[in-house]
């Protein structure tokens, strides 16, 4: 089965992100969708939305950005 890969990166998302990945999951695709987080930093519940979702997420050093 052939699929897609969602790459999303993220500082403090908020709101927008978490309406972003709810949107996501609504897509209508016959294959496997992918969501990649690759985050750098964030304190606001963002990671923790992405894995909420069910996304590979990746913590990276804010400098490293």
């Amino acid at each position: 089965m052939k699929g897609i890969s969602i790459i999303i990166p993220t500082y403090n998302g908020g709101a927008v992100f978490k309406k972003l990945l709810q949107m996501i999951k609504q897509q209508k695709y016959e294959g496997e969708i992918q969501v990649i987080v690759i985050d750098s930093g964030s304190n606001d519940g963002t990671c923790q939305e992405a894995i909420n979702a069910n996304a590979d997420l990746i913590r990276i050093n804010n400098k490293d950005f």
